[in-house]
């Protein structure tokens, strides 16, 4: 190849690739945004720490969900309760707040929500613990669900 042709071609190149990048960009009408989705529930219970109780004593408990969205939210509040011996059931509570249920040591008490947007709402649960219940650790966990 002619030497005096290799500086014109390689301008001609480049103008060429820059006008097609540019005419890509103008034609496509594309433009994006990135969207980081958070959980909209927060949940918390009080008091955090060991408590201790016996036989026939009501467990007192504060739950307390905060709505962080600005719409209200629907679903289903789960409150587990397991022991370290485990073996929990339904019926080591002699009263219970709540639809209870019972798998292998595993007691689960559902219950419908509805909670406004940018809201936090403290709701109060207890069960009262059956006099003749065997002397466990306990474990309460709450779980919110929307739906």
């Amino acid at each position: 190849m002619n030497k005096k042709w290799t500086l014109p071609l390689v301008i001609l190149s480049l103008l060429v690739v820059g006008v097609g990048a540019v005419l890509v960009n103008h034609l496509s009408n594309t433009a994006e945004v990135k969207v980081d989705v958070q959980q909209p529930l927060t949940v918390a219970i009080e008091p955090a720490g060991p408590v201790t109780k016996y036989g026939g004593e009501t467990i007192d408990i504060n739950i307390t969900v905060e709505n962080l969205a600005s719409v209200a939210i629907n679903g289903t509040r789960e409150i587990v309760i397991t022991n370290n011996i485990t073996n929990a059931t339904c019926a080591d509570f002699t009263s219970i707040i709540g639809m209870c249920e019972e798998d292998t040591g595993v007691v689960t008490i559902t219950e419908n929500i509805n909670y406004a947007a940018n809201a936090s709402v403290t709701t109060p649960w207890s069960a009262t613990l059956d006099p003749a219940v065997e002397p466990a650790e306990y474990t309460i966990s709450v779980t919110v669900r929307p739906v």
